[in-house]
């Protein structure tokens, strides 16, 4: 990835951000309890880090304590009506939506 800081290139780097957040998660319980013996555990996040332990809990194969904090049932609200709607390139968003429209009609 090209990114420098914070602020994401791409609207799918966020869904590769939370991919690679919920692997990792799942991969640390997995050594937790095969390495270090480690039997209960659980885990926690907030805002949209709720929705990625939410997830990583119900993916993961044994039984886990799972606490989303906060968590929405959609990122519509953050991206459309709060501080992320002004650092959103709407424009080139579009434009790439209509191109792959007019690409799938071919």
């Amino acid at each position: 990835m090209l990114q420098s800081g914070a602020k994401l290139l791409c609207v799918s780097d966020l869904l590769f951000l939370g991919r690679k957040t919920i692997e990792e998660t799942r991969n640390l319980l997995h050594w937790l309890d095969t390495e270090e013996g480690f039997g209960k555990m659980g885990v926690c996040g907030l805002s949209m880090g709720g929705v990625h332990a939410a997830m990583v809990g119900s993916l993961h194969p044994t039984p886990i304590a799972t606490l989303p904090f906060l968590s929405p049932h959609s990122a519509v609200v953050a991206f459309c009506e709060g501080i992320l709607k002004h650092g959103t390139a709407w424009e080139a968003l579009r434009e790439y939506l209509a191109m792959l429209a007019m690409l799938s009609s071919i």
